[in-house]
């Protein structure tokens, strides 16, 4: 099963340059990061996770673990993907979603560039699993 966390942390040097966000997201790469500030604790960074696990223990765990390696967790919420998805209100029938493929190819740019633009919430997107979409209605604005 496929987990949802986010991670709050305070990042072992200021996260104030974007080479700083880069690295952070490169450290957490393997798990589809979306990264911003956490503005109920000034400083951190929030992180936004897709991992696999058997338990939500396990993902707790490896989450933890995971953010340990990049700075001090300071806050922790961890949810099964499809609690997520439907908490944030996702109706994929409602709605035509893009992959970042595709997303990029619309914008030309590249994918990576589509995932810094979601992330920097210049571009709105969703996770649905480990993957991120993009409205068609937001490319065509």
């Amino acid at each position: 099963m496929d987990y949802n966390a986010t991670l709050t942390i305070h990042v072992h040097k200021p996260a104030i340059e974007s080479d700083d966000i880069d690295n952070l997201m490169e450290a957490l790469a393997d798990y589809h990061p979306a990264v911003g500030d956490a503005p109920a604790c000034p400083g951190a960074i929030n992180a936004v996770i897709t991992l696999p696990a058997h338990t939500l223990a396990q993902a707790v765990s490896t989450a933890a673990a995971l953010a340990a390696q990049v700075g001090d967790l300071v806050g922790i919420e961890v949810i099964p993907t499809r609690m997520w998805d439907r908490r944030e209100g996702l109706k994929i029938d409602d709605v035509e979603f893009v992959g970042v493929s595709e997303a990029a190819i619309r914008l030309g740019i590249t994918p990576q560039a589509v995932r810094d633009r979601i992330a920097s919430g210049r571009l709105s997107g969703r996770k649905v699993g480990r993957n991120w979409v993009v409205s068609d209605a937001e490319l065509s604005r």
